[in-house]
């Protein structure tokens, strides 16, 4: 079912624009070679680089860093954890087959 609020990022390039989470992030699939493996990162920091806000990492993101996350969480055939989120409790449900 889409989104009828769907959350939007501003996109500088290849043309400026307001865009949807699934638009901007969309180009994960453009260069894919099915025979391939390939590996995507996605991570989050403050500007000081520190990767948690009063020891969870929750606290740093957006509900547009949220909505990033989860496409490429749905995009993946499967989401590697650090061992120190793991060990904080930050545990990250599977998503169910489409």
């Amino acid at each position: 079912m889409a989104d009828s609020n769907p959350v939007t990022m501003r996109r500088l390039l290849p043309e400026p624009g307001i865009v949807s989470v699934d638009v901007a992030y969309s180009v994960t699939h453009r260069h894919r070679h099915a025979e391939r493996p390939w590996i995507i990162m996605c991570m989050i920091a403050s500007a000081d680089g520190a990767l948690a806000l009063d020891g969870r990492a929750e606290g740093l993101g957006n509900a547009t860093d949220r909505a990033a996350f989860l496409h490429l969480h749905r995009s993946t055939d499967a989401v590697l954890v650090g061992a120190a989120t793991v060990r904080a409790g930050e545990v990250y449900t599977p998503l169910a087959a489409p």
